[in-house]
């Protein structure tokens, strides 16, 4: 037995370990735009503040955006948001926006100055006026609403009510449910990445027990040839101190599987000093 077969034996577990420590990367995008509103419950006269960003397909598209000024703020009433389910699905979808058979209503024009390449900004100032009270969509689209402006979709839930008091009352009812519905989504990624990270756990414990199966198979075959000439006993020595250097590592792993179903921190887990030491405690020294 020789470090040589020894560094063989134990590589395959250092790499297993090093994956299941390494963060992973997180994920995400999307093709479409928001709109911002400083107010999103209203009354009629009161004045609103719209602002978005907006992708262009081409840098002379969002030139022409911004020289001809041709794009407008609409309260669409009636709108059918399921126009939208398929091409949110895809990754950049074409010829896109349908107003269907919803009334656009418009009520100011925007202004767009241009960024960064085909990055434009587009910002408005209007007046609710006098309308039939319940909720619209707001949308940034040109004349007739026939075109969006870039990549910007229909903002949900604008809503028109008769009083002040009553505007103020349901802005603060919506800004708590907004609240309650981060909280829960955060709550359930937490959730989720508590359950991923137990079964790759669990996964990891499995491994590690095949291989101290594999390493006492091994030890035991080497003990029985242990009185043949040239065998060096600090040889088995060796391999029954990388069993135990594996079974630290599965103890190591199970810990870290108990703390992940108590619901504790698991992302950039690392080994205490006392688990290192408990770990380094099992390795014999070879005799000099």
């Amino acid at each position: 037995m020789t470090l040589m077969t020894l560094a063989r034996c134990l590589a395959p577990l250092l790499a297993l370990g090093s994956v299941l420590l390494m963060p992973q990367p997180a994920v995400g995008g999307g093709w479409s735009a928001s709109i911002n509103v400083d107010r999103t419950t209203v009354t009629p006269g009161e004045e609103v503040e719209v602002s978005a960003s907006a992708w262009f397909p081409t840098n002379r598209a969002a030139e022409e955006a911004q020289e001809t000024g041709g794009f407008y703020v609409y309260l669409l009433q009636g709108f059918d948001y399921a126009v939208l389910d398929e091409p949110m699905q895809e990754p950049n979808p074409r010829d896109w926006w349908s107003l269907g058979s919803a009334e656009a209503i418009q009520v100011g024009q925007a202004t767009v100055t241009v960024g960064n390449r085909n990055l434009g900004r587009a910002s408005a100032t209007f007046a609710v006026p006098e309308l039939p009270l319940g909720s619209y969509h707001l949308m940034l689209c040109d004349a007739g609403c026939n075109r969006p402006l870039g990549n910007v979709i229909p903002r949900r839930d604008f809503t028109v009510v008769a009083d002040p008091a009553t505007a103020e009352l349901t802005e603060q009812v919506d800004s708590l449910q907004q609240r309650t519905q981060v909280t829960a989504r955060d709550h359930s990624r937490e959730l989720r990445k508590a359950q991923d990270d137990a079964e790759a756990a669990d996964a990891s414990i499995q491994s590690a027990g095949s291989a101290i199966e594999r390493l006492e198979e091994r030890v035991d075959s080497l003990a029985a040839e242990s009185s043949a000439p040239g065998m060096a006993w600090w040889g088995v020595a060796a391999l029954l101190a990388a069993g135990a250097m594996i079974g630290a590592l599965t103890a190591l792993l199970i810990r870290r599987r108990s703390r992940t179903s108590r619901g504790g921190p698991v992302a950039g887990w690392h080994p205490s000093d006392e688990e290192l030491e408990e770990l380094l405690a099992t390795e014999p020294k070879q005799p000099g």
